[in-house]
């Protein structure tokens, strides 16, 4: 029996875009425009993030998928582990992003994000944020025993607009 990724990879090889089969960790069929984060909902640091970037984001631009969630199906050839371990997107074309070029692709989406995405196209700027997201993924583990016991009431509680 094939998996939804493998149907996926078939329809996809057809130029159909059908995020229902390429998505099938999400419940409900996508905008067929919209990016896909795969973000750790366990790590209260990315939670307080995404949180934010939820409050902004457009409508039917992003779908965010909490790859923590024990509801979560990794796509074929990825496992939940390697995917909680550094930022994802999946692009309205399929592709696998991660790491500092997935934060780019989120804020190019994000009203008031754009012109730091926009800052990444000076030569050698992604290059540079991509070195200093590793070595933040390094002390993620430390940074996140001091987020919870500072921040504890924060954590899962998106900001409210005034």
């Amino acid at each position: 029996m094939l998996r939804h990724w493998q149907y996926a990879k078939r329809y996809r090889t057809q130029k159909h875009r059908c995020w229902y089969l390429l998505c099938p960790f999400l419940k409900m069929q996508t905008d067929q425009n919209a990016s896909i984060v795969l973000f750790d909902g366990s790590c209260p640091i990315c939670t307080a993030e995404i949180n934010q970037y939820k409050q902004i984001a457009p409508a039917g631009r992003i779908n965010w998928v909490d790859v923590s969630s024990d509801e979560f199906i990794p796509p074929l050839g990825k496992s939940r582990d390697v995917l909680m371990q550094r930022f994802h997107v999946i692009t309205p074309d399929g592709t696998l992003i991660s790491g500092a070029a997935a934060f780019v692709h989120v804020w190019e989406q994000l009203p008031g994000w754009r012109r730091l995405a926009a800052l990444t196209k000076i030569p050698g700027a992604l290059s540079v944020m991509e070195l200093g997201y590793t070595n933040f993924l390094k002390i993620r583990p430390h940074v996140q025993s001091l987020f919870k016991k500072r921040f504890a009431w924060f954590v899962g509680k998106p900001h409210r607009k005034s």
